[in-house]
């Protein structure tokens, strides 16, 4: 089933795309460009995901903090179960019970804040890649780039010399260290 479409799927693209190749000047060529290796490849990028890593550890020390006292209170409760009276039991229970509830939800927050600011980052350098691509691709007469990045894309090979993606990033570098403006810097991570 996945291969009938996939193969409706490559038909139909050369189809639409044959009047095109016959209508243009030149040779068109179709390139593959891996978006998010270009991405998290480019100086932008690392500096980017280098800060957020930073982020991601330092929230780790602090859980592991917060995992230690929760070990401690179950050792404690293990250990003096049977000599401490029902009050005592129940309030270190209860306490037990509000840490392991907060170091849960506190885990969970960082995990959707950290995937938003991954997200961010990606989002952000994406839309700069983009017209570092749309230039790239008038100016070397392509036809169609296909992003080779998606799991669930069409390209199932492509020979190394249509991946761009090398040329993408260093132009894309040499257009973000030549750029004054402010908007050039890495994004910000929160």
């Amino acid at each position: 089933m996945i291969n009938k479409k996939m193969f409706f799927v490559t038909v139909l693209v050369l189809i639409l795309i044959a009047p095109c190749i016959g209508q243009s000047q030149g040779s068109g060529k179709v390139g593959v460009f891996n978006v998010v290796g270009a991405i998290s490849q480019s100086e932008e990028g690392k500096a980017a995901f280098a800060d957020l890593q930073k982020k991601v550890d330092a929230r780790k020390e602090s859980f592991a903090k917060q995992q230690q006292e929760i070990q401690t209170l179950q050792q404690q409760i293990q250990q003096q179960g049977a000599t401490l009276n029902e009050e005592a039991r129940v309030v270190l229970t209860r306490n037990l019970e509000k840490k392991q509830t907060n170091f849960q939800r506190a885990t969970q927050d960082a995990q959707r804040e950290f995937e938003q600011l991954r997200f961010d980052i990606m989002a952000t350098i994406g839309k700069k890649l983009n017209g570092i691509v749309q230039t790239y691709a008038k100016e070397n007469d392509f036809l169609v780039i296909l992003d080779s990045s998606n799991q669930n894309n069409q390209v199932v090979f492509n020979a190394a010399a249509v991946d761009i993606t090398t040329d993408i990033i260093k132009q894309f570098n040499l257009a973000q260290t030549s750029s004054t403006s402010p908007a050039a810097t890495a994004p910000t991570v929160k």
